[in-house]
């Protein structure tokens, strides 16, 4: 009943969400992977494919109403990369990618009466709690979910061609589109 009442009020103010993607071309394959692994994290955070050890935005919610925070405030999340330092031979021409590409990242939102959001600037406890374990079970998430493993040898490839860019790319690989500026930023 209290979860319902929380819904309602959330519902009353959001409206559909806009999805931005940064760094990509519009319209690109990656584009396109950094929307699905969105869309399925956000079915996630709203408790729609449960995940043991994960607590929803629903559940969050309802913690922030007994607290006595009664406006609708949401989170925005975005992925970002999360690599150990890269490893490298003496002569730097083998290299070894290490860590789990990716965590999740929050950023408390206000909702007004109408509707509009405002970020806050910062995360808070409750969001913290789903980002952090989402980001501590993304190994197991690839494995269910083939989006985020997508998303995971996407952030890889991006990884690999900074090395290559940063090394200097061999022959031929030089004329690539991955090398490309104005195709990938």
């Amino acid at each position: 009943e209290e979860a319902d009442s929380v819904c309602e009020r959330v519902a009353d103010v959001v409206d559909l969400q806009t999805v931005v993607t940064r760094g990509v071309p519009d319209g690109s394959r990656f584009a396109l992977v950094m929307i699905e692994a969105d869309y399925q994290m956000k079915r996630i955070a709203i408790g729609l494919d449960a995940v043991a050890g994960i607590s929803t935005h629903l559940d969050a919610l309802v913690s922030l109403t007994r607290q006595g925070v009664m406006r609708p405030n949401m989170a925005r999340w975005w992925f970002t990369p999360e690599y150990d330092p890269v490893l490298a031979d003496a002569d730097r021409s083998t290299f070894r990618i290490q860590g789990q590409a990716l965590k999740l990242l929050n950023e408390e939102v206000f909702v007004d009466a109408q509707g509009n959001r405002r970020g806050s600037g910062h995360s808070s406890e409750e969001w913290d709690k789903f980002s952090k374990a989402f980001t501590k079970k993304l190994p197991a998430l690839e494995k269910k979910f083939a989006t985020f493993a997508d998303l995971h040898n996407l952030f890889d490839l991006m990884l690999a061609v900074a090395l290559i860019k940063q090394q200097g790319a061999a022959d031929w690989l030089s004329g690539s589109a991955l090398l490309d500026p104005g195709q990938y930023q």
